[in-house]
């Protein structure tokens, strides 16, 4: 039906397909009568044009029992998903390896993100650096892209690796090793260029002794032990 305010194709509803031809493609717009599926074929698709004083969208309105959601697909395996599942499903945002298997994905109602395999973070090694905050510390790990230092409870730390304390209360700071597996030993280490300990300073589990070595090249190991 052709009117002035409108034009509708198939305005009975029966089931009769739609499709528009481009030069090259001879669905480059389908609509499937029965299904009520629109296909667009393209290696370009363009919604929207970008203008100056308009916003260009793409708006999906869905029911909260029923997914609403994007699906990029290569020869029927997803790729990666977009968008709000179904009620019976937790992900916003899912990315699928090769295989058509998750592995990334994130959580719509806690914004947790989960790595199936691993992640890397900076992969071109610019100068960037890598934060995570705590509830009440907004550097509770904190990595210096630029002078390669990590710092705990801080961003300024002088060393490879610094422990500050940054709780109001004034706790004191610990570095805690503990074995909990009985008859092994949990320490701390200080190794020379060729990887050989020069201070270990360790707790013996099996014997219940803790020990300090001092080892001089040439000279031989100083060991303390306490009992």
């Amino acid at each position: 039906m052709i009117s002035s305010s409108a034009t509708i194709f198939n305005e009975t509803g029966v089931d009769r397909d739609f499709r528009v031809e481009s030069d090259t493609l001879t669905s480059a717009l389908f609509v499937d009568g029965g299904t009520g599926n629109v296909t667009m074929q393209g290696a370009t698709t363009t919604i929207g044009s970008a203008a100056a004083t308009t916003n260009v969208e793409f708006n999906i309105n869905g029911v909260a029992s029923k997914a609403t959601r994007i699906q990029f697909q290569e020869s029927g395996t997803n790729k990666w998903l977009l968008g709000q599942g179904a009620a019976s499903e937790t992900s916003a945002f899912e990315l699928y390896n090769s295989g058509g298997v998750i592995a990334l994905s994130v959580d719509r109602t806690s914004n947790i993100a989960t790595f199936q395999r691993g992640a890397v973070f900076n992969e071109g090694g610019a100068d960037s650096d890598f934060r995570v905050e705590s509830d009440t510390n907004a550097n509770m790990l904190f990595v210096d892209g630029g002078n390669s230092r990590i710092t705990m409870g801080g961003n300024d730390g002088t060393g490879s690796l610094t422990v500050k304390n940054k709780d109001s209360g004034g706790a004191d700071v610990f570095i805690h090793a503990q074995n909990s597996t009985a008859n092994r030993i949990a320490g701390f280490k200080v190794l020379d260029e060729d990887g050989d300990a020069q201070i270990t300073l360790q707790y013996d589990n099996g014997g219940d002794t803790p020990s300090l070595t001092l080892q001089k090249e040439g000279a031989g190991n100083m060991s303390f032990v306490f009992y």
